[in-house]
């Protein structure tokens, strides 16, 4: 028996098309099988804005409830942030309240449909070295208590946008910061948690959603960089490297080696590991969004557009193949 993961990458307000791309898809495999994704998926994994994705899934969200949570909750939040560069964007008791109202409270272990992964990182402390984080409810995970509620703020706390969350784990205080730092994309966490609780490899089946591919490069002769230039760049001429803190100053530093480590590393590597996984048992549903750049924090007219055009005209066919093959029975 095929064991079925969803799997949300990180992008903070691009998991708007995360979601209306899910919600194409889920109509189509609806209409053509009599049944939801989400009701057919054993596992539903999420890093930072796709922790959120998969939060509100688990709790009976459909699709289209998450497209509307984006442009009523999500938008109006980024809308509002805080621009000063020497504070968090969003206090995190604005974070908080932005999903209150949704009873996420329960713990990991609550949730029985699914089994659940959402990824943060320790920041650590003097005598505790940092760590990835694995919030999960497979049997005997000894993140299983973790509140839900918890697990997706932790995961959503991006420096910069939101404090470090405070939160303390079998006698383990911890500062967790975004998922992003394991790595904004979760699928192969996710086939990794699956088969070291039993599963086969040769079982296991995933339609990955991510939040858009945006071609960054360097252009700049980075010969005789040295520590200053790779950390702050030179300016407009290093290539593309993107904005990656909310609240910047307006003419924010390139910093090559920063966007190197997160965006340089979240470019196709987990989706290429997953798919020598599983082979034709996988998916990846990521538009190429060309020469166009956008934030984490987008909340134009234009940029939401644009996020629609790119779910509107994303190619399903890769995964209806692969949810025919898995999913339908």
């Amino acid at each position: 028996m095929t064991f079925r993961i969803l799997s949300f990458c990180g992008g903070g307000m691009r998991g708007l098309m995360s979601a209306m791309i899910l919600s194409r898809l889920n109509d189509r495999f609806e209409t053509k099988y009599g049944k939801s994704l989400a009701h057919q998926a054993d596992m539903i994994a999420g890093t930072s804005t796709g922790a959120l994705i998969t939060g509100l899934l688990a709790t009976g969200l459909t699709p289209d409830l998450i497209i509307d949570f984006y442009l009523k909750v999500t938008r109006r939040a980024f809308e509002n942030a805080d621009k000063s560069e020497n504070a968090p964007a969003l206090p995190q008791a604005t974070f908080t309240a932005l999903l209150d109202k949704y009873h996420l409270d329960p713990p990991l272990s609550f949730f029985k449909e699914h089994k659940l992964l959402l990824t943060t990182f320790d920041l650590g402390a003097h005598d505790v070295p940092w760590s990835p984080q694995l919030f999960h409810n497979f049997p005997g995970s000894p993140s299983a208590q973790v509140g839900l509620l918890d697990a997706m703020i932790a995961s959503g706390s991006m420096p910069a946008m939101a404090a470090p969350y405070p939160y303390t784990l079998n006698g383990r205080q911890m500062h967790l910061v975004d998922g992003a730092f394991v790595h904004h994309d979760p699928t192969v966490p996710a086939i990794a948690l699956a088969a070291a609780n039993g599963t086969s490899v040769s079982d296991i089946s995933a339609i990955d959603f991510g939040t858009g591919f945006m071609r960054n490069f360097i252009t700049a002769d980075v010969e005789g960089w040295g520590a200053n230039q790779w950390v702050n760049g030179t300016g407009g001429s290093d290539g593309t490297l993107p904005q990656l803190l909310v609240n910047m100053p307006a003419t924010p530093a390139q910093m090559p080696i920063l966007n190197l480590c997160l965006n340089g590393t979240s470019t196709n590597l987990m989706p290429d590991l997953a798919g020598m996984l599983l082979d034709d048992r996988f998916a990846y549903l990521n538009p190429d969004f060309g020469a166009v750049y956008i934030p984490e924090d987008a909340v134009s007219d234009e940029q939401l557009a644009f996020l629609k055009l790119m779910a509107d005209t994303c190619d399903l066919e890769p995964a209806m193949a692969v949810l025919g093959q898995c999913w339908a029975d």
